[in-house]
């Protein structure tokens, strides 16, 4: 599968990986070079993904193959 097709899916696995709460105040918006961009609704949101971005990114990775999200 190449590089675009797994970032791309990374995009759209994003409500699975991160589950139905965090997912209604979050939305993946695109990837760019490996680098997946978020919009959460609030900054406490945001800080919550940055809490949980580790976990996060294993998860993604897991799921769409190899380390497509860095």
């Amino acid at each position: 599968m190449s590089s675009g097709v797994n970032q791309q899916k990374a995009v759209d696995v994003w409500e699975e990986v991160v589950g139905e709460t965090i997912a209604g105040h979050t939305e993946a918006v695109s990837v760019e070079h490996g680098v997946l961009f978020i919009r959460a609704e609030s900054s406490t949101w945001s800080q919550e993904l940055q809490l949980k971005k580790k976990e996060i990114l294993s998860k993604i990775n897991t799921k769409v193959g190899k380390q497509t999200i860095k």
